[in-house]
């Protein structure tokens, strides 16, 4: 997987926010202004561990830089960023977005995204190629989620 530390740095500034990148394979972790853990992903096969931010995140629904899901329609309330990788509904349990609450979804150009209705990937599924600020019929309703990088 390619990605960009520019874009990411870029992000940051932009949303006023300081980050620290610490890159192991398919691990990336952004810590917060205090230092604190903010987000750990892991993408590929693996279940990712995700601590969400401790704040709600709203955003203006421009382009956006990594993947994230929202509580609210319209990209606001509690937001999680997620990496390329598959995120079944026991790595939502932990975090501001639990299981069945994603209503809208910020995806960059190029990337796309499965929201899966049931755990286990199973189940009805909606596939988003662009940012959706409201997901209709498959609101809250949400349990596993697959996430692909451009060229994946």
């Amino acid at each position: 997987m390619k990605t960009s530390i520019h874009s990411v740095k870029a992000f940051a500034a932009n949303a006023g926010i300081a980050l620290a990148l610490v890159a192991t394979g398919c691990t990336v972790t952004t810590t917060g202004s205090g230092g604190a853990p903010v987000t750990t992903a892991q993408g590929g096969e693996a279940q990712a561990q995700t601590t969400a931010p401790s704040q709600s995140t709203t955003s203006t629904g421009g382009p956006c830089s990594v993947v994230r899901v929202y509580t609210d329609t319209n990209f606001a309330g509690e937001a999680l960023d997620l990496a390329a990788g598959r995120f079944d509904v026991q790595h939502f349990e932990s975090t501001q977005v639990p299981n069945d609450s994603i209503r809208s979804v910020c995806v960059p150009a190029g990337w796309r995204v499965t929201l899966y209705m049931d755990g286990g990937f199973a189940g009805e599924h909606v596939d988003l190629a662009a940012s959706t600020a409201d997901l209709g019929q498959y609101a809250g309703s949400t349990s596993s989620v697959v996430v692909s990088a451009p060229g994946q």
